[in-house]
Parts: C-alpha cells; structure tokens; sequence
C-alpha cells in the first residue's frame, strides 16, 4: 500500500503538507503586522474584534485554515516518527518538518502576542 512506504509519489503532498502550520503560523503574524501598521498598537483580545479589521479575507483564511493545520500537524508528527532515518527524504525537508513543529507547538503553547485567543475571540 503506497500510504505506508514513502515514495517518491509522496514526496511533494509531504512537503506540502510539513509547511501548511508554517503558512498558518505566517498569515497569523502578517494580520498582526497589518494591524499594528493601521492601528499603531498591537491587537489586544477581547477588545478588537478581528472581523471589523480592514484585512477580512486574511482573516477568513485564517479561521477556516486552522483545523486545516492542526490535521497537518498531527500528520507531520506521525511522519517524523516514521520517517526521520529514511534517506530519501532530503536533510532541507527533515529541517522544515522539525522546524514547522516546533514552531507551531510553541504557538500553541505559548501564544505569543496572545494571537490565536486574539482570532478565536
């Protein structure tokens, strides 16, 4: 079953996949960039509302991307553990994997800025 081995039909929905929390992760600090640059302050939760910001369509590709890149999280860490000692998958792909983990573990965890309850409010 081609699901299980990793080859070389899977390598492009991996990368693809190991970089969604990254693009997540992007979009997340780029709405907050472009409401620092409108508003001169950052965003504060439960005061401003990210639906009346001037940037909806970013906002509405945040929302509904964020199941999106938990799925591929979880994906990510089931192919780590799998996968790390293969060499077929090149050393750029295994540091863009590990990297987009922990970058969104630590987004989860810690909130910087305190985005994500800032969007989820």
């Amino acid at each position: 079953m081609k699901f299980f081995y990793f080859e070389s039909g899977n390598k492009n929905k991996f990368s693809i996949i190991t970089t969604i929390p990254l693009f997540w992760i992007g979009s997340i600090y780029l709405f907050m960039i472009l409401f620092y640059l409108e508003h001169k302050r950052l965003p504060i939760p439960s005061f401003d509302d990210p639906q009346n910001e001037s940037c909806t369509f970013l906002y509405l590709i945040i929302s509904s991307s964020f199941f999106i890149a938990i799925l591929s999280y979880f994906y990510s860490i089931i192919e780590i553990v799998r996968n790390i000692k293969n060499s077929e998958i090149k050393l750029g792909r295994k540091t863009i994997l590990v990297m987009s983990i922990l970058l969104f573990t630590i987004q989860l965890k810690y909130d910087p800025f305190s985005l994500i309850e800032w969007i989820g409010d």
